[in-house]
């Protein structure tokens, strides 16, 4: 079973479509690293998978020893070379650093 399954998630505000139909999945110990422009959804993204918001429309089926504990954040990074970036902020979620047997 993945750790952590995204369905179809959407994000919508008010008439503003953040993100619509956003399916993914994580194996334990896997990174997900998460790009965009600013207003893309990704901190949207983080609350969803946090439990700090609910999703729009469709689901987020965590593994059964699922905990939020189990989130590491690290937020943008400007230090990098700009070269790489290009403007561009990005945030990366692991999730569950540790593969367990």
């Amino acid at each position: 079973m993945d750790y952590l399954l995204a369905e179809n998630l959407s994000c919508i505000r008010g008439s503003n479509t953040v993100f619509k139909n956003l399916s993914f999945k994580v194996s334990r110990g896997q990174i997900l690293h998460i790009t965009g422009a600013n207003g893309s959804g990704k901190t949207s993204l983080l609350r969803m998978i946090a439990g700090f918001i609910y999703p729009s429309e469709g689901k987020i089926i965590p593994e059964k020893n699922y905990t939020h504990k189990d989130i590491h954040f690290v937020g943008q990074k400007y230090a990098l070379k700009k070269k790489f970036i290009r403007r561009k902020k990005f945030i990366t979620v692991v999730l569950s650093l540790s593969k367990k047997n």
